[in-house]
C-alpha cells in the first residue's frame, strides 16, 4: 500500500494531474475539427440510437466510449456546433486523463511521478498536430483501463483483473489481450490455464452480447468486414510503412517507448508478460490497423513506461529521490 500522502503532497499531485488534464484538453480540442470522423464519433452518432447503428462495424461495440462521449456533449451543450465539438472532445479527454493520473497516484503513491510524466508525454506525442488528425472517444478510456491493469500487475491485485478486462471491453475490445496475464503467474499450470480460459470465456460472452445489441453483422469480429477505404487485412500496407521517412516511422510509436521496452533485460520483473502483450497487440494492429496512426497504440503506453522506469529508475532510487 502506498505511503499516506501529506497535505502538501496531495496539493502538489492534484496540481500536476490538473496540468496534464489541461494539456489533454487543448491537444484533443485542437484536433477536433481536423477530420470529419471526429465529429461523427463524438457528436453526430451519439445523438440517436439509429445514427449510432449506422457507424462502422468496429466502432459500434464500444458502447462505453459512446456513453462517455454523450455525457461530454451534454455537459458541453452549445448552440454553436463547432464550439460544442471542441469543448466536448477537450472535456472528455481531460477527464479521462485525470482519471488515468488518479489511478497511477492511487496505485504507485510517490513513485507515480515519473509514470505520470511518461504517460502524458506519450499521449502528447500521439496527439501531436501534423502527425495525426483524429481523436476518438475510446482513445483515452483504453489508456485508462490498461493503466489500471498496470497497477494490478505491479501491486499483484489480481482479483481486480476480471473487472479491468470486462468493463474495459465496453470501451475498446483490446482488453482481450490481457486475458493471457494469468499464464505468467506463479502456481500450478492447471490453475493458470483454467483462469486464463475463464477470462477468455467471460470476455467472449460480453463481446458477443454487445455485438448482438449493436447489430454487428459478424458477431465477435471487431474489424469492419468491408471497410469503405479498402480491405480489412492491412498487413501488406503496414509492412510498407517500415520504409517511411524517419520522422513518420512506426519506430516512434508512443514516443518510442514501445520499441525501447525491448532493450530491457529479459529478467526484468514481469518483462516476459509485458513483451508478450506488446507482441500480441502489435500483431493485431499490423493485420487490422494502420501502424502509423499513433493514437491506436495508447494501450501500450503505461506498460512500457512502467517497464522502462523500473529498468532505468529502480523503485528504491526513485523513492529516495522523491523523499530526499
Amino acid at each position: 500500500m502506498p505511503a499516506r500522502f501529506t497535505r502538501r503532497e496531495i496539493i502538489a499531485y492534484v496540481v500536476l494531474a490538473g496540468g496534464l488534464g489541461i494539456m489533454a484538453y487543448h491537444l484533443a480540442a485542437s484536433l477536433s475539427m481536423g477530420n470529419p470522423h471526429n465529429d461523427l464519433a463524438f457528436r453526430q452518432a451519439v445523438e440517436s440510437w439509429d445514427q449510432y447503428l449506422d457507424l462502422r462495424q468496429e466502432w459500434r461495440p464500444r458502447i462505453g466510449a459512446a456513453a462517455s462521449a454523450k455525457l461530454a456533449n451534454v455537459i458541453s451543450a452549445s448552440s454553436d456546433t463547432e464550439k460544442q465539438l471542441r469543448n466536448a472532445v477537450g472535456l472528455h479527454s481531460a477527464l479521462w486523463m485525470l482519471a488515468t493520473m488518479g489511478v497511477l497516484v492511487a496505485g504507485f503513491g510517490r513513485r507515480a511521478l515519473p509514470l505520470m510524466w511518461g504517460v502524458a508525454a506519450a499521449v502528447a506525442f500521439g496527439y501531436t498536430p501534423g502527425l495525426v488528425s483524429r481523436v476518438y472517444p475510446w482513445d483515452l478510456p483504453a489508456l485508462f483501463f490498461f493503466t489500471a491493469f498496470t497497477v494490478v500487475l505491479a501491486r499483484e491485485r489480481w482479483n481486480w483483473l476480471p473487472a479491468v478486462i470486462l468493463v474495459g471491453a465496453l470501451f475498446k475490445e483490446t482488453t482481450a489481450v490481457l486475458c493471457i496475464a494469468p499464464l505468467f503467474l506463479s502456481g500450478p499450470w492447471r490453475r493458470r490455464i483454467i483462469w486464463t480460459g475463464s477470462l477468455m470465456a467471460a470476455f467472449l460472452v460480453v463481446k458477443v452480447g454487445v455485438d448482438l445489441l449493436v447489430q454487428n453483422p459478424v458477431p465477435l469480429l471487431s474489424p469492419t468486414v468491408h471497410p469503405p477505404e479498402g480491405d480489412t487485412w492491412r498487413l501488406a500496407e503496414n509492412v510498407k510503412l517500415l520504409w517511411r521517412p524517419p520522422y513518420t516511422h512506426p519506430i516512434w510509436i508512443n514516443a518510442g517507448t514501445l520499441v525501447a521496452v525491448f532493450a530491457i533485460p529479459w529478467r526484468q520483473p514481469n518483462g516476459h508478460l509485458i513483451r508478450t502483450i506488446a507482441v500480441c497487440f502489435a500483431g493485431s494492429i499490423m493485420i487490422f490497423g494502420v501502424a502509423s496512426e499513433y493514437r491506436i497504440w495508447f494501450e501500450m503506453i503505461p506498460l512500457c513506461v512502467l517497464a522502462l522506469t523500473r529498468w532505468l529508475l529502480p523503485p528504491d532510487d526513485v523513492a529516495r529521490e522523491l523523499q530526499g
